[in-house]
């Protein structure tokens, strides 16, 4: 199916980004688009309501539409683009769909034939990264991590593997767990904490995972919060004496590490399953493990190889 956007005429469903928190950060295409539209689907027409009126704009029809009445909702939607009519759909703050509502509308778009077109904009994910000074050559966005410890744990470790940076999105009251599991899963990493990106209370913290778990602890907890996490390397801003102390039981941990995978290897267990076993036990990366069980086997194998062979083994010299 092939759908034209920027066709004048005909029904449309438009994803509008809105401020995520400054009510200036607007572009023109979304005020007219807002402004032109035949409904405007809101996750909370309250807070819609107050960028409407900040820029003196009154909507034709402003209907509510999130996650609890999207399926009740969705025949609104169809009669609009029926009628050959417009919808924009904006959540409370950001971009449908980027943690929040959205999916519904579009999947009813594309059934009915409708054009979804975006409307970039303000997004907490991309301002969380471009200030954490982490690399954003590959990056990876999760929202937010399972409210059950367990789940949250195993979403971490799935990162093991991954070589890039990870944002994550933190509620107020669950920020200390989260930043306990990070520190345990992945220790001595760097790490960006945004606070209120945007607002008046915009303030950001830079360090590593055992670093900011230890200044959040004192911390007055309020807010929204964007975690940026560097999963690959040891932190490469804090102190010396810091680093020196994260490399050194990083090297402890590694070497008790490797010995019980060498271990299991040795009972019979795959390379696999051995280090995800050991990386789980000892907090390690999963992939600085594997590839250390490979050069130790290696070495191991080209060691028996090398040595000379037992008396016993010798093959009788000609006199």
């Amino acid at each position: 199916m092939r759908l034209q956007s920027f066709s004048k005429e005909g029904a449309k469903l438009y994803i509008c980004s809105t401020p995520i928190g400054n009510l200036e950060d607007v572009t023109h295409r979304l005020l007219r688009t807002l402004a032109e539209a035949d409904v405007v689907a809101a996750e909370d027409t309250r807070q819609t309501r107050k960028l409407l009126t900040r820029y003196e704009i009154r909507a034709k029809s402003l209907i509510s539409f999130h996650e609890h009445n999207a399926t009740r909702q969705v025949p609104v939607l169809q009669e609009t683009w029926m009628r050959g009519g417009v919808v924009a759909l904006v959540t409370d703050a950001g971009t449908p769909c980027v943690s929040d509502p959205g999916d519904v509308a579009i999947a009813a778009a594309h059934a009915s034939n409708v054009p979804v077109v975006p409307i970039p904009g303000a997004s907490a994910v991309l301002a969380a990264l471009i200030i954490s000074g982490l690399p954003m050559k590959r990056f990876a966005f999760h929202g937010f991590l399972s409210k059950s410890t367990a789940t949250a744990m195993d979403e971490l470790r799935s990162y093991e593997m991954y070589d890039g940076t990870v944002v994550f999105y933190e509620a107020p009251h669950r920020l200390l767990a989260t930043l306990r599991a990070i520190a345990q899963v992945f220790p001595g990493r760097s790490m960006s904490i945004c606070k209120e990106l945007t607002k008046r209370h915009e303030t950001v913290w830079r360090g590593s995972s055992e670093e900011l778990l230890k200044e959040f602890e004192s911390e007055d907890i309020r807010g929204e919060y964007a975690i940026v996490l560097n999963t690959a390397d040891v932190a490469p801003f804090v102190d010396e004496e810091s680093r020196t102390q994260v490399e050194q039981e990083g090297r402890a941990r590694a070497d008790f590490a490797l010995q019980e995978v060498l271990r299991m290897l040795a009972g019979g267990l795959s390379m696999r399953d051995a280090t995800a076993l050991a990386a789980k036990q000892y907090a390690m990366s999963r992939k600085v493990l594997y590839r250390a069980a490979l050069d130790a086997t290696h070495t191991q194998t080209m060691q028996d190889f090398m040595s000379p062979a037992q008396d016993g083994d010798e093959k009788s010299q000609p006199e």
